[in-house]
């Protein structure tokens, strides 16, 4: 066996599931030309070129997906030989990052969490809530090892598993019979700016013509809800959150034209990661719990 196998190939894992010179360095502890001269020297000893440079990161040539099993091996290898001889009583100890947005978080998220934990309970969890695109960088850069969100990202790195749908409903006062009460005079509370559920809503205003209402940020989802029920204005939510915090009592949930109604939320992670164990037992779980699993 070439002995730079051993030596470059974890370096080369480290540069395509981080896609950058400068974040495998950092991960691996070393400086970027170390990194660099690895890469070149496996590329080299293979008589290819193992990636490209993509417009925010390195990407993967086909010569290099071709090797990725083969690393994802030795890194298996590896790890079970560690934990063979440090002979570790819970061989199912380690950490898992998650991410979701808020919505998701505060409905669905914590039942997923306490079942991996009720088998997994030497993990240790952590969860960040942020906007979709946030959080799809994040698992891109490695910052979190998964995360539930609200769209797809389309990225080849990414496996992106559908695993629960929501309609989105206009909280509004009881005043508010159907979607033809909210005039310009309204205000739509949103969480932050840019608000995707929201950009629904004003889309399907601005196509008929409608004055779109003013937007205010109140920055946090209890502070929405509590907007709407003092008459500040109204907010588009999922219907899972809304009956989640009880705040459909006393307000009106209007439901959102069919066409824009339905949301989809996705389960996302590197592909490349799937191989970690404790990760790898958390999206089976989530493919399994999904309703229309089998």
């Amino acid at each position: 066996m070439d002995r730079y196998y051993l030596l470059d190939l974890p370096v080369f894992l480290a540069v395509a599931r981080l896609g950058s010179m400068t974040r495998a360095a950092a991960a691996l502890n070393t400086v970027q030309s170390n990194v660099t001269s690895r890469v070149k020297r496996l590329e080299t000893l293979l008589g290819v070129t193992l990636f490209v440079r993509g417009a925010r990161r390195l990407r993967l040539t086909p010569e290099g997906e071709t090797l990725m099993p083969f690393a994802l091996r030795l890194e298996e290898i590896s790890g079970d030989i560690s934990r063979l001889f440090k002979k570790r009583v819970d061989q199912e100890n380690g950490t898992l990052r998650l991410g979701a947005i808020e919505t998701f978080a505060a409905s669905k998220l914590t039942g997923l969490v306490s079942m991996f934990t009720d088998a997994h309970p030497s993990v240790d969890i952590s969860v960040e809530t942020a906007s979709t695109t946030a959080l799809q960088q994040k698992v891109l850069s490695c910052e979190i090892d998964a995360a539930f969100v609200s769209r797809r990202a389309n990225d080849p790195i990414l496996l992106e598993e559908p695993i629960f749908e929501d309609d989105l409903v206009l909280l509004a006062p009881p005043t508010f019979h159907s979607l033809e009460d909210l005039t310009a005079n309204h205000r739509v509370l949103v969480q932050r700016v840019g608000c995707s559920f929201t950009g629904r809503l004003l889309d399907h205003m601005s196509k008929r013509a409608l004055p779109a209402p003013p937007i205010h940020a109140v920055g946090t989802l209890e502070g929405l809800v509590s907007g709407v029920e003092n008459g500040r204005g109204v907010a588009v939510l999922p219907e899972s959150y809304v009956e989640t915090v009880g705040a459909a009592a006393g307000l009106s949930a209007i439901p959102l034209p069919e066409e824009i109604r339905r949301v989809t939320i996705f389960l996302i992670v590197q592909r490349w990661n799937l191989p970690i164990r404790v990760l790898d037992d958390f999206v089976q779980l989530i493919l399994k719990k999904r309703p229309n699993a089998s």
